[in-house]
């Protein structure tokens, strides 16, 4: 009996110390592939659980942080007067004065208004549930804009090791502006961010559009396009490069043709009060 106790004791040992072998291996190599700059399907499924977690952390922040009022009811005095005929870019105003984005930001949230939280046109739309559905359309934003990053984290290879990319999403300010500021500047980096994808991949006249459409929600997504300009020249054919540069024009010119056309082109431009305060 006894010698039977001491086999089973040994074998209990024996397991344990296989058992204890094989996690400390498995964490090892989990380290190893977590710091290793190469490891793309690492890096991968760290963007999966990073985007996957966030998605749940944001709907936990939604539901449990209260909600104060900066410029979401400006916002949407603004986009009210445009949604109610006005073209006149002096006269688009909210409770912080005139309005100083470009008409790309107009549409955004005139559309968010009107369509997505169903407001009149001349309604604050401050109430809780119609700041409830548009924390939920910035959460998509924020989870969309996290993901786009990572993509380019990992296109660039090489740069930082997969452990690294949740450096990317603990911010507190990056929440507070997605989910409980709802700040055009989120969708103008999402846009940005957009088109360095884009530009990673030398689809030039596409980085150019996207780069168009965030200069179009927030001016400082300008300061791109020396830099892009750059990599245009030097990354691609000429003829690729004029049309590339032609599309941002031309999307700028086609999204304030309704204040153009309104006989408000000075106002839309003008330093006193349209976008070039932005």
């Amino acid at each position: 009996w006894a010698s039977a106790m001491a086999r089973t004791r040994g074998g209990a040992s024996r397991d344990a110390g296989s058992l204890y072998a094989r996690t400390r291996a498995t964490v090892s190599a989990a380290a190893r592939r977590l710091g290793d700059r190469d490891d793309a399907r690492c890096a991968a499924a760290v963007s999966a659980l990073l985007c996957a977690f966030e998605l749940v952390f944001c709907v936990a922040i939604i539901a449990k942080v209260p909600y104060t009022e900066i410029d979401w009811r400006a916002y949407m005095d603004e986009v009210g007067g445009f949604l109610q005929g006005e073209r006149d870019y002096t006269k688009l105003k909210g409770d912080t004065g005139p309005l100083v984005y470009p008409a790309g930001f107009v549409y955004l949230y005139a559309v968010l208004k009107k369509v997505i939280i169903g407001c009149a046109d001349d309604a604050p739309c401050d109430d809780a549930n119609d700041v409830r559905v548009a924390q939920y359309v910035f959460l998509v934003v924020y989870v969309a804009h996290l993901c786009v990053t990572l993509a380019t984290y990992r296109n660039a290879r090489g740069v930082v090791p997969p452990y690294a990319l949740i450096t990317l999403s603990i911010s507190k300010r990056i929440h507070s502006i997605f989910v409980l500021r709802m700040f055009n500047d989120g969708v103008a980096s999402l846009f940005a961010h957009l088109t360095v994808f884009a530009a990673q991949r030398r689809k030039w006249p596409l980085a150019f559009f996207l780069l168009s459409i965030g200069v179009s929600v927030k001016m400082n997504v300008l300061l791109m396009v020396p830099p892009a300009l750059v990599l245009l020249v030097g990354g691609t054919r000429p003829s690729v490069a004029i049309v590339s540069v032609l599309i941002f024009v031309v999307t700028q010119i086609a999204l304030s043709l309704p204040f153009w056309m309104s006989g408000f082109f000075r106002e839309y431009v003008s330093p006193a009060g349209g976008v070039f305060c932005a």
